[in-house]
């Protein structure tokens, strides 16, 4: 365990940062949302191109996608006759959300 007082200050200050960069990642309803405003809750898309910036906040959205896919929040425009929670994000499959 590294003590913080006896780094020096810029390296505090970039733990810090880095820590706070962490902190604002989205949660599942975050995602979620964003998905709404991003597709006007409108027909079927691709996570990928829904979120596709290369920043980790993107990222963390598409690993959130795969949550909600596997929840039933997000299903696939063609029927696989799988239940939510066996549900994998296929990157070739578009998406709709589901309203709950």
């Amino acid at each position: 365990m590294v003590i913080m007082e006896h780094l020096p200050s810029r390296m505090r200050r970039d733990d810090t940062q880095k820590r706070g960069q962490q902190m604002t990642l989205p949660n599942l309803n975050q995602t979620e949302g964003i998905w709404i405003q991003r597709t006007n809750e409108q027909g079927y898309h691709y996570v990928q191109d829904v979120f596709s910036d290369d920043t980790p906040r993107e990222q963390r959205h598409q690993d959130n996608c795969r949550m909600l896919i596997a929840r039933g929040s997000l299903q696939p425009e063609a029927p696989d006759g799988l239940d939510p929670a066996q549900r994998t994000w296929e990157k070739t499959q578009r998406y709709g959300r589901v309203h709950k």
